[in-house]
């Protein structure tokens, strides 16, 4: 699993690194299709008040048909946000009713056990991960 936290407002660094999984993942398809048949991007909101499955489900297949969009209660997010050691908090300025989400962003590979893999930040390039995930995934 390639697991993403982030939200669907992010105006900035969610959607290039989930174009960046994308990207790597069209890498996958052309060099290594056995390899991509087993790997799962998943994108986990960090915004379950605006991120409903609707708007996470078209979010989502903008990067692709096989990403899959989580979203739940405050409750489950914070749960699944401690389990990653993920960091986000709301910022928003005084008097409006916007706001924009504080997130860690990196994107976590996650054995089909659930172990943890490794970590691929917002600089790696999609052939870096492509390579990577080529290399670590059996």
């Amino acid at each position: 699993m390639l697991i993403y936290f982030g939200y669907t407002f992010c105006p900035d660094v969610c959607p290039i690194d989930l174009q960046r999984t994308a990207a790597a993942l069209k890498i996958l398809e052309e060099q290594a299709p056995a390899t991509l048949d087993k790997i799962q991007p998943i994108f986990v909101t960090i915004d379950p008040e605006r991120d409903t499955p609707d708007v996470m489900k078209a979010y989502v297949t903008a990067f692709g048909p096989r990403f899959v969009g989580l979203t739940g209660t405050v409750a489950q997010i914070d749960a699944a946000k401690k389990a990653y050691r993920v960091f986000s908090q709301k910022r928003q300025d005084a008097g409006s009713s916007d706001y924009l989400m504080d997130h860690s962003s990196v994107t976590y590979l996650m054995a089909p056990n659930g172990d943890y893999v490794t970590v691929f930040g917002s600089e790696t390039k999609a052939q870096v991960m492509a390579d990577t995930l080529k290399a670590k995934v059996e």
